[in-house]
């Protein structure tokens, strides 16, 4: 029977698992931390993301948004303007599901990574818990969530 399948087509991925993934109607997978950043401010940024796709701010093995933005940027004092604006962005794309881990909702620094791939302590420890949030971050969150979820189609 059908069966929601997405295909992990990340990293180097042959011609022939290409065409199997588009035969099978399968969406692929885009990381919003791979993509070029240099065509952020661009109108066109994410153009290429076609609507067959399931596109993520980060996985389980990156780091949160904010905290690769930290390290890669150095931008201390725009981070949070730009982990905003770079949900913003996924969310305007053409893929048919953005997936936002709650970590980059809420602007969690790298505490809040999942996984470190190659390494064998420390992974899959990070919890929500109460004190990562309060009322009025998760009210502020939500409404800001509806916001985007409606301007852009995704109710």
């Amino acid at each position: 029977g059908e069966i929601p399948v997405i295909a992990e087509d990340l990293g180097h991925i042959t011609e022939e698992v290409c065409k199997l993934k588009n035969k099978l109607g399968y969406p692929g997978m885009r990381i919003l931390q791979f993509e070029n950043m240099d065509d952020f401010e661009s109108e066109n940024f994410l153009d290429s993301i076609d609507s067959n796709t399931v596109c993520y701010t980060g996985t389980h093995d990156n780091d949160t948004l904010y905290g690769w933005y930290e390290k890669a940027y150095e931008k201390s004092e725009t981070i949070e303007y730009m982990c905003n604006q770079l949900i913003k962005k996924l969310f305007k794309c053409s893929a048919d599901i953005v997936i936002i881990p709650v970590q980059d909702l809420l602007l969690i620094d790298s505490n809040g990574r999942m996984n470190i791939p190659g390494t064998k302590y420390g992974n899959w420890a990070w919890k929500l818990t109460t004190d990562k949030f309060n009322n009025d971050l998760i009210k502020g969150k939500a409404e800001s969530l509806a916001e985007l979820t409606t301007e852009y189609g995704r109710v």
